[in-house]
């Protein structure tokens, strides 16, 4: 059987797209955000994500870039109380 090669997925501002190029996959999905993440909703969905997979430090710390960039965003209140 021919080895599965990844193929790149879209690091398009919609994390919704980059969601369903990854097909839902949780470790695809940080592969394409990290890094990336250029909008409030880009990198709440992969906090969910680092939170998803069981990876805590890697979510607190984009907790923080996140409060850093979007202090005032509707989600921001809640990752402060997480950080405490």
């Amino acid at each position: 059987m021919a080895p599965v090669m990844e193929t790149a997925v879209s690091t398009s501002a919609d994390p919704r797209q980059v969601a369903r190029d990854c097909n839902y996959d949780n470790r695809c999905i940080v592969r394409s955000l990290s890094g990336r993440a250029n909008s409030a909703r880009a990198l709440s969905l992969l906090i969910e994500t680092h939170r998803q997979l069981g990876q805590s430090r890697a979510m607190q710390r984009e907790m923080r870039t996140f409060l850093r960039r979007y202090p005032n965003d509707a989600r921001a209140e809640g990752y402060r109380q997480q950080l405490q």
